[in-house]
C-alpha cells in the first residue's frame, strides 16, 4: 500500500470475478475493513471482509 495525497493508505490490482476474503494486518495485528459491508466468520475465531468482484 501507498499513501495519497490525503494521507490516505490505498492499493490496486486486477482480480478475476469472484468471491473473496480479505484482511488488513496492520502494526502487527489483523484487522477488519472499516468500510466492510459484510463479514464472515473464519477458521481462527473471528472474522474477514467479504468483497464479490463482478
Amino acid at each position: 500500500m501507498k499513501k495519497d495525497w490525503k494521507d490516505d493508505w490505498t492499493a490496486s490490482m486486477t482480480i478475476k470475478p469472484g468471491r473473496y476474503e480479505y484482511k488488513f494486518y496492520v502494526d502487527g495485528s489483523w484487522q477488519n475493513d472499516p468500510s466492510c459491508d459484510a463479514c464472515v466468520p473464519n477458521q481462527y475465531g473471528s472474522t474477514n471482509c467479504v468483497i464479490e468482484v463482478k
